[in-house]
């Protein structure tokens, strides 16, 4: 998230330089609030889950308290966030520490807000569903965290993903693991060989040229919002300049056309599809996909293939393969790779430089990171301290 940030708030803010984010926990970066960049962040970053302006924390750790902590709290503040009229929802996260349950600490901070509106003249409504104003209130180190979600939902719901096929990944996710795997748009090819629903080609385009975030049709709660008001909702793309070349591949018909159908609701371009087995793409068949001469020296492979929850036959074939397919492309290559089976690296007979477990929704996976020049056997040998 800290690296995507940069790249944007220097194209956005120019001569502006971000303060140094306060890591919340593992997951969780916070920077000085404005406006602007509450604004960039929901439409334009793409690594988040989701964007919140914190309004207060409280060490409360009875309901009551915590009724009390919010009401002095909207008592306290010039309200700008909360008008006449409005409807909204609460929604409580990783709260499993609060001496209560989640739905007590959603009705004690949505009851505090609207009975204390009152006092205001504000009249507001519980919407539980598509509010005007979402508060999430979030744990952390024996307190709780009170904010407003500008997203309104997960961020990863960006809108354009209306056709799927099975077990697709998160677009956020998608988002995260090219900026792990340092693909760089201005000098490598970008390769799905197994594309399914085109969330990655779809979200490295999208990234490589800062398009906005949501579709037209699928618009962040900031929208609804008077603080944001003065923002335009027109959205070009920060880096319009780029145009990176990626590759989409899958075995599936029915998959690729997907693809270019979720590419069209994103408003991407310039994506070139195959229809065929993956160990039949190379170097060459890349070449003839693109009109004009293009530089295949460098590239990344990215990828989600198949995986269950058990190591069958068809699994260990399927990685086999590709360990020898990623032996066609060679120095300037990497290969990234997520994966269910944490075997799936005794299979790739090449240097791994990164093996980080991430999440896929539900599911556990390992992100493997694979260096396509520099085969295994050429690693220095690692010895053990001890005795010989």
């Amino acid at each position: 998230m800290e690296a995507e940030l940069k790249r944007l708030s220097r194209r956005h803010f120019e001569n502006v330089e971000l303060s140094k984010p306060y890591r919340f926990d593992p997951q969780t970066l916070v920077y000085p609030y404005s406006d602007e960049l509450a604004w960039l962040c929901t439409n334009y970053l793409r690594t988040p889950s989701r964007v919140l302006v914190d309004l207060f924390e409280t060490d409360a750790q009875r309901l009551e308290s915590l009724f009390e902590d919010t009401s002095k709290w909207m008592k306290q503040t010039e309200q700008t966030w909360f008008t006449d009229g409005m409807g909204i929802s609460v929604r409580a996260r990783d709260v499993a520490d609060f001496p209560a349950s989640r739905s007590q600490i959603q009705g004690t901070v949505k009851n505090a807000i609207i009975e204390t509106a009152e006092h205001f003249n504000i009249e507001l409504e519980l919407i539980p569903e598509n509010p005007d104003i979402l508060v999430s209130v979030r744990g952390g180190k024996e307190r709780l965290v009170v904010s407003i979600d500008l997203g309104g939902r997960s961020l990863h719901e960006r809108g354009y993903r209306l056709h799927r096929v099975k077990a697709p990944i998160r677009e956020n996710i998608a988002a995260q693991i090219l900026i792990l795997a340092r693909w760089n748009p201005k000098t490598e090819i970008l390769i799905d060989p197994m594309c399914g629903s085109g969330t990655f080609l779809i979200e490295g385009v999208s990234m490589a040229r800062a398009m906005k975030l949501w579709t037209n049709e699928n618009r962040p709660l900031l929208d609804k919002l008077d603080s944001f008001s003065q923002f335009s909702r027109e959205l070009p793309p920060l880096f319009e300049d780029t145009q990176p070349l990626v590759v989409g591949n899958d075995l599936a018909s029915r998959a690729v056309k997907c693809s270019k159908k979720n590419a069209h609701e994103a408003q991407v371009k310039g994506i070139r599809f195959q229809n065929t087995e993956f160990d039949e793409i190379n170097t060459e068949t890349v070449q003839e996909l693109f009109e004009d001469d293009v530089d295949t020296s460098r590239g990344l492979i990215v990828c989600n293939p198949p995986y269950g929850a058990r190591f069958e036959t068809d699994t260990v074939e399927l990685y086999k393969r590709m360990g020898k397919w990623f032996g066609q492309f060679g120095t300037g290559w990497k290969a990234a790779v997520i994966v269910a089976n944490p075997e799936f690296d005794d299979f790739i007979p090449f240097k791994r430089t990164m093996k980080k477990p991430m999440a896929n929704a539900s599911l556990s996976a390992w992100l493997f990171l694979y260096d396509l020049g520099h085969p295994k056997q050429d690693e220095a040998p690692r010895y053990r301290r001890g005795r010989n």
